[in-house]
């Protein structure tokens, strides 16, 4: 739909062309494989572009306006906005980024209002996959959101939220059941925290030492308590 932040040939704000291959693919074809579509965009054009198509998920999304806020809503679609990787990681990109990097990280603010007031449903995410030093920092990603949602929703989004996502793949979810919530029947994930995260986030940061206790599908993993 747009150019990747990450990618130095072309400017964030340059829509790329669709057609209509690919926008019958997103309505169609992902729904007759029993999945969904997520795009990649920072734009009103690309958001634009991309509820058009039928896509059900939008990564990043820091552009959007009211506009696109209330099509995301009409759609029933999903936000999943990241803060950290443009703001820890900044000093990582090459020098044909920090332009990019600069103009979407100044969208944050007003995207996370928007998502707020016009009640877009949102999930928890870092977009970050291959940078060993960022992966290891990556739960500083919840504290980095404490500007704009509270401890409680964003716990909520990281948990039952990404879980309605996830189901959203249909059989091909690795996880049989409902996941993300604590009920009768759910896949049988489970973490206990030394300390109330929703108090203190910070002890996220060092999850070896915060977490006591993993349940994974219903097998004990660590228990530390």
């Amino acid at each position: 739909m747009v150019p990747h932040l990450h990618d130095p040939r072309s400017g964030v704000l340059r829509r790329r062309r669709s057609d209509r291959k690919s926008d019958t693919f997103c309505r169609y074809g992902a729904e007759g494989f029993g999945t969904h579509v997520t795009a990649h965009v920072y734009t009103v054009g690309g958001n634009k572009q991309a509820i058009d198509a039928g896509v059900r998920s939008i990564e990043h999304g820091n552009l959007i306006d009211e506009e696109i806020a209330q099509m995301m809503v009409e759609n029933g679609m999903w936000l999943s906005p990241q803060v950290l990787v443009y703001r820890a990681f900044s000093a990582d990109l090459r020098p044909a980024r920090p332009e990019k990097g600069r103009l979407v990280e100044a969208g944050l603010g007003d995207m996370f209002s928007l998502a707020k007031e016009c009640g877009i449903k949102s999930v928890f995410g870092t977009d970050v996959v291959v940078n060993p030093r960022a992966c290891a920092d990556q739960n500083k990603e919840f504290a980095a959101r404490l500007d704009w949602v509270t401890p409680a929703k964003i716990l909520t989004r990281a948990t039952a939220n990404s879980g309605e996502v996830l189901q959203l793949s249909g059989y091909r979810s690795p996880y049989p059941g409902v996941v993300g919530r604590i009920v009768e029947g759910a896949h049988a994930d489970l973490l206990l925290t030394n300390g109330n995260s929703v108090e203190d986030f910070t002890i996220l940061e060092d999850y070896d030492a915060a977490i006591a206790f993993i349940m994974k599908a219903g097998v004990i993993n660590r228990e530390n308590m």
